[in-house]
């Protein structure tokens, strides 16, 4: 069972200088329990960049061709997991106002973004006219 749900649109960042810390708070929100969910645990302790520990999630991030860090969000994965938690984890290295938008098998959608180094799970207002 699960829930699928697809990447319907990001506008995502990591600054180079921020490479590093990313890395280690995946590292560590693996290790202890908070992103657990259809990942593959052994790939992010073992990996030597970002790009390695978000493939291991179920995320791919390119890396800027200038060599001034990541963007350009793609979704490796199927199922709702602990999504909403890597996000967190990483949040304080992400640039301001960015966002990640979610679409799930039932139609409903929603964004994670990210402001002042927090992660907010938001949901659209629907209006008919």
């Amino acid at each position: 069972m699960g829930y699928y749900m697809d990447l319907v649109d990001s506008n995502f960042w990591i600054k180079k200088e921020n490479e590093e810390k990313a890395l280690n708070a995946i590292k560590e929100a693996v290790a202890d329990g908070r992103v657990n969910s259809w990942i593959n645990k052994e790939f992010v302790e073992k990996a030597n960049d970002l790009q390695d520990a978000f493939l291991a999630c179920r995320w791919d991030i390119e890396k800027y061709d200038d060599n001034n860090g990541y963007g350009d969000l793609y979704f490796d994965g199927e199922k709702l997991g602990n999504d909403y938690e890597f996000f967190c984890a990483i949040a304080p290295y992400v640039g301001n106002n960015c966002y990640v938008q979610i679409r799930g098998e039932d139609g409903e959608m929603w964004r994670w973004v990210f402001r002042d180094g927090k992660c907010h799970e938001i949901y659209p207002t629907i209006i008919w006219d």
